[in-house]
């Protein structure tokens, strides 16, 4: 019976590696979700993000490495306002932030998340409609993103480098990409042989 059970074993572990190289050649992105993109006034656009069990409208900012919500919005739902430290400052609207808030439970397309922390911005958020906040780098951070302006659709795809191969172009240039401290995005490029 021990040699049977082995010899089993043996051969699921064999079978493993032909099981991932299968895996592999089949690219699958699973979508997450697919957003409409709402245009703003002031030429933004804004994605439903779910606060306090309803959609809101947030401005997709691909600059803003830090997520930020209305303090009227984070008042309304009783939201706990926290300093941040000192060396700390991120500005919007023309706003030296000082507060974050913890915000309970959100949600964006299948995505639902506890205890995200927030910048709180006590000004108006200056981007025309009815705005509760902005949807920066830090909520959109665990996703791949797929921005189609000209159907106005943002999709949420979970991470998948799909062995290098993109399933949208037969060409395509790769770049690094590194995170700084404040959130920022940067990487080195060349131009003109520089």
């Amino acid at each position: 019976m021990k040699s049977v059970l082995y010899a089993a074993a043996l051969t699921a572990i064999a079978a493993l590696p032909a099981y991932a190289a299968d895996k592999a050649d089949k690219c699958v992105l699973p979508l997450v979700a697919q957003l409409t993109l709402k245009p703003l006034p002031s030429g933004d656009y804004a994605i439903p993000v779910a606060i306090g069990g309803k959609d809101r409208d947030f401005v997709l900012d691909f600059s803003a490495p830090f997520s930020a919500i209305s303090g009227a919005l984070a008042d309304d739902l009783g939201y706990k306002s926290v300093a941040l430290p000192k060396e700390i400052e991120p500005h919007l609207n023309g706003e030296t932030i000082d507060h974050k808030v913890i915000v309970g439970d959100m949600g964006i397309g299948a995505s639902h998340g506890k205890n995200f922390e927030m910048l709180r911005v006590n000004g108006p958020l200056k981007f025309g409609g009815d705005v509760s906040g902005v949807a920066g780098l830090d909520l959109l951070e665990n996703f791949d993103v797929e921005l189609d302006l000209s159907k106005l659709k943002l999709n949420l795809i979970t991470p998948n480098d799909c062995a290098g191969k993109v399933y949208w172009a037969a060409s395509y240039a790769e770049a690094n990409l590194k995170k700084d401290l404040s959130g920022h995005i940067t990487s080195v490029m060349e131009l003109d042989d520089h």
